[in-house]
């Protein structure tokens, strides 16, 4: 049986795993799914490092391949507070 979403087979509770997938659909450049888990990782555990490793990563890679900051309005306080970090 297939998931309708990745998202949708990820433990609602479990940061690793959303970490893991935010990861994932990064390298494939799937960025609006990859924001929602790897900020969905970071509420779930805001004090994990690895974590904030991929969300700065995310925002790197997604400005890069879109020429744009590339992270959703809602997000944003998240990310950005990443940046001062």
């Amino acid at each position: 049986m297939r998931c309708p979403s990745a998202s949708s087979c990820v433990h609602p509770q479990w940061a690793k795993a959303h970490y893991r997938l935010g990861s994932a659909l990064t390298a494939v450049e799937e960025w609006s799914a990859a924001e929602e888990s790897l900020v969905k990782a970071h509420e779930l555990d805001s004090s994990n490092k690895q974590i904030k490793s991929a969300l700065k990563a995310f925002r790197s890679s997604a400005a890069t391949q879109l020429g744009q900051p590339a992270f959703c309005v809602a997000h944003s306080a998240i990310i950005a507070s990443l940046s001062a970090q």
